[in-house]
């Protein structure tokens, strides 16, 4: 893990030993991560080991966790390493063996891998006088950063909208002539924690598509909960060249002034869409959503859902300028080509 909480210095034959709550995979993990740092692990104290795991550690294997007083003395133990899973945390078992270890002047480590988190990370924080750990998407931000990503915005929208006003004037007097309906398509999407707001496009489809939808969810060519058709019937022909060119996406720069979008950032879904997530799937929406995002650059609508869950993820966890700037130079090729556009 390299986790610096993790490192034993060897300071004696048994100086500085650390003793491992747990016997199954998990503590096992921890043991030879622990050993990979150059420390070292007395054996492993678990109440209802398996009978592989007791096979496989042997030895190794110490017994039940009311041996911890009577083994942490004997054997010089410097650290007690939680390695049971979350459920163990409420038994009694194990709060004795906490308050044994503050009692010997033991210190106990518990990993944050315990609380499995997919893009908040742990900052130490404080309720008053309490101790607390706080699940923070953006705690490893700094301010500092995260404004200068809004200016980075306000900015680079701006400057879009000037320069490409001819296009939205063709494109407008194309759509008219094309097919009769609105010129802008607006739709309700989820941005940053689910909150809805007016996303906008240059209308691509029939006037009627979202009443047609129904009648091809049949026909649906993506797994999870989006809806993508390669050939949709309801899409215009003006429309197909503008999707191809993402040149429909052009009134989100509305968007991002309003401060509903970034220019980079997860794709923002339907509420409908976001009713069916998954909780692993919401982590996509702990992020102001983008006009572009690396599922986008990485293949467009050619990826799977759940690939575009793991890159959006990806994208939270990895955020910073520098990325967002990558991902934008990235989109420039893409959209030229039209790859991977529906």
């Amino acid at each position: 893990m390299g986790d610096d909480s993790l490192r034993f210095p060897r300071r004696g034959r048994n100086s500085g030993q650390a003793l491992i709550l747990g016997s199954g995979a998990r503590a096992q993990r921890l043991a030879r991560s622990i050993e990979a740092e150059g420390g070292a692990v007395a054996g492993f104290l678990d109440d209802q080991p398996s009978e592989s795991d007791r096979a496989l550690l042997g030895p190794r294997y110490l017994g039940s966790l009311e041996r911890l007083g009577e083994f942490a003395a004997r054997n010089g133990v410097g650290r007690v390493i939680y390695g049971l899973p979350r459920r163990f945390l409420v038994h009694d078992s194990v709060a004795n063996a906490i308050g044994l270890c503050e009692t010997l002047g033991i210190d106990l480590t518990i990993p944050a891998d315990l609380f499995e988190t997919r893009a908040a990370h742990l900052i130490p924080s404080r309720i008053g006088d309490t101790p607390a750990v706080s699940f923070s998407v953006h705690g490893h931000h700094s301010r500092w950063q995260l404004a200068a990503k809004r200016v980075f915005d306000v900015v680079g929208a701006f400057s879009v909208l000037v320069l490409t006003l001819p296009l939205w004037l063709a494109t407008a007097l194309a759509i008219k002539l094309d097919s009769r309906g609105p010129i802008f398509f607006v739709q309700p999407r989820c941005g940053r924690y689910g909150r809805v707001f007016p996303f906008l496009k240059f209308r691509t489809m029939v006037s009627d598509a979202e009443q047609r939808k129904g009648a091809l969810s049949a026909l649906n060519e993506k797994s999870g909960p989006v809806f993508k058709m390669e050939h949709d019937p309801r899409v215009t022909r003006i429309g197909r060249l503008l999707r191809k060119y993402s040149i429909d996406e052009l009134p989100q720069m509305l968007n991002v002034l309003a401060g509903h979008m970034s220019l980079v950032g997860p794709r923002p879904p339907v509420p409908g869409e976001v009713e069916k997530y998954e909780l692993d799937h919401r982590g996509r929406l702990s992020m102001r959503p983008g006009i572009t995002c690396l599922w986008q650059v990485s293949g467009r609508n050619q990826i799977e859902f759940e690939d575009w869950v793991k890159l959006d993820i990806e994208y939270v966890e990895r955020w910073s300028l520098m990325l967002d700037f990558q991902i934008l130079l990235a989109t420039v090729p893409a959209v030229v080509s039209g790859r991977g556009a529906s």
